[in-house]
């Protein structure tokens, strides 16, 4: 959807383009469902891969995850009558579903989940590349003027979550709370 919207909007199949808008309020929701299963799955069952505190972390994670990707898509449908809002909405959905890929591209080609056993330079990695990116926007924005930043609005929404992730703060909850039941 992400791809063929746009080149609809630029062939001017206006019809097409809100058909697949349409579908996508439909797909959303299964998007953002099978994101919560999968990470309940991961953590019910994934404890032979993942420690348990980690496991509970992702699951932590990636429901934040999904609750940033809800709000901006929400935004991108409320400013439907915007173009240029609704765009950089739409867009700024794409980074919170860039960060498992990022991440995974990560493990796999620069193989950094072998160092000290852990993941965290893969993880603060995929992060800088993703507010990175964000940062890179604002300037351009900053520079045209533009202030109702979506990407502000991103930025702000992803970090404390990168930010928990990074410092352990799901991991810790998870210890207290295994103490407290």
């Amino acid at each position: 959807m992400f791809f063929l919207q746009p080149i609809f909007i630029r062939m001017g199949q206006i019809k097409a383009h809100r058909i697949v808008g349409a579908a996508s309020k439909a797909i959303v929701p299964i998007i953002a469902l099978t994101t919560v299963l999968s990470a309940l799955n991961t953590y019910y069952h994934g404890h032979v891969v993942v420690p348990a505190p980690r496991a509970f972390s992702v699951l932590f994670s990636q429901i934040a995850s999904v609750l940033v990707f809800c709000f901006l898509y929400a935004m991108a449908i409320y400013y439907v009558k915007v173009p240029l809002l609704h765009v950089k909405y739409i867009l700024s959905t794409s980074f919170v579903l860039l960060g498992p890929v990022v991440f995974r591209s990560n493990l796999m080609w620069f193989r950094l989940d072998m160092i000290n056993g852990i993941e965290l330079t893969s993880r603060l990695l995929t992060f800088g590349v993703i507010d990175f990116v964000l940062l890179i926007l604002l300037l351009f924005e900053k520079r045209k003027g533009f202030y109702k930043s979506p990407y502000f609005i991103t930025l702000v929404l992803l970090a404390p979550n990168q930010f928990f992730d990074i410092i352990g703060v799901y991991e810790r909850l998870y210890e207290l709370l295994s103490k407290m039941f």
